[in-house]
């Protein structure tokens, strides 16, 4: 059984390494001698030759604990994730290491992000500039003398002017837009504090009370426990509710069954003990085909939307080490969910 085990060790595609607590390697497969280039080896302080960062993360890392480690060679490149495992063995402290290279994944997910980018970029910049030259060649005829004296007519005046105002307009909507992605590109790093998670989310409800009026909506704040704390930048996380929250306003408004508007602001420990904040609304939901795509920046389904708002938001929860999600029923509701 064990001749076995170790064959299947062998043929398996993943780079795997057993060793014990003072580094003596007892397995060392197939697939790790290829992708490290290199031989049997009977210490974790060989991988050395390969990369130190290499061999410090089978040294330093916890169980279940994983590390990315980058490894520049003359003629590759490689990206390397590295995850840890630590067992008992007959009594005996072992470690079984995976190591993949996720070079090739990481790069096609980096070209798919860059063709998704460049087709929202063109998309959006020619639905500017595609009028501006159209309206441009209408201003120029209208200003092309036509009578004796060299004057234009008065409606010739008036559709110039109207050329150039929309021009003009066009123009600033194209301003906006870089504006828009300027800003997204310039996050600034979080200043970490301890936040009150009830002073937090009652804020949040208290900055849009003119609105929450308007609609005559029910806006309700939970925390449990009550006095649960996070970390977090309290500027960048009040831009990100407050941003959520107006979404949800917005989605309320526009139900087209609507019913006595609902938000909730919930706070609460998850299973894990780390926190985690929810904003709900009774809207009328998100269809599923567009869950993930709210997140992409410049996407939007809002007339007057810019496309930026979730994809900040979720950018700021990962400068926080967590997670911006969503959740919803399509003509029920909508729920995003913060993880920190």
């Amino acid at each position: 059984q064990v001749r076995y085990l170790e064959q299947v060790v062998q043929h398996l595609g993943v780079a795997l390494i057993t060793y014990e607590s003072d580094g003596t390697v007892g397995r060392m497969n197939t697939a790790a001698r290829r992708l490290l280039r290199i031989g049997p080896i009977r210490h974790v302080e060989a991988l050395e030759r390969v990369s130190d960062d290499l061999a410090e993360a089978l040294r330093s890392l916890d169980s279940g604990e994983q590390a990315m480690v980058r490894v520049e060679e003359e003629d590759r490149t490689l990206q390397l994730a590295v995850r840890v495992s630590r067992f008992q063995l007959q009594g005996e402290p072992h470690a079984l290491a995976s190591i993949q290279d996720l070079r090739t994944e990481l790069e096609e997910k980096e070209m798919e992000a860059w063709q998704q980018l460049t087709s929202v970029l063109t998309h959006e910049i020619m639905n500017s500039v595609a009028p501006i030259s159209s309206l441009a060649s209408t201003a120029s005829r209208c200003l092309r003398a036509t009578g004796d004296d060299g004057s234009i007519t008065a409606d010739q005046a008036t559709d110039a002017r109207e050329a150039v105002d929309t021009i003009e307009h066009r123009s600033e909507s194209l301003i906006n837009f870089v504006d828009a992605y300027k800003s997204f590109t310039d996050i600034p790093s979080p200043e970490f504090e301890v936040l009150d998670a009830e002073n937090l989310l009652s804020n949040v409800r208290s900055l849009l009370r003119a609105q929450i009026e308007e609609q005559a909506l029910d806006v309700s704040v939970s925390v449990d426990p009550p006095d649960l704390t996070l970390t977090a930048d309290s500027e960048l996380l009040d831009q990100l509710l407050i941003n959520l929250a107006l979404n949800a306003l917005q989605a309320i408004e526009e139900d087209p069954n609507p019913e006595q508007g609902r938000i909730e602001f919930r706070a609460y420990v998850d299973r894990r003990s780390r926190p985690v904040i929810q904003v709900e609304d009774n809207g009328p939901g998100i269809p599923d085909d567009v869950q993930e795509k709210i997140f992409v920046p410049f996407f939007t389904t809002k007339e007057d939307g810019s496309g930026i708002g979730l994809s900040l938001s979720r950018q700021i929860m990962r400068l926080h080490g967590g997670s911006l999600s969503v959740r919803s029923e399509e003509g029920d509701r909508a729920v995003f969910t913060l993880r920190f």
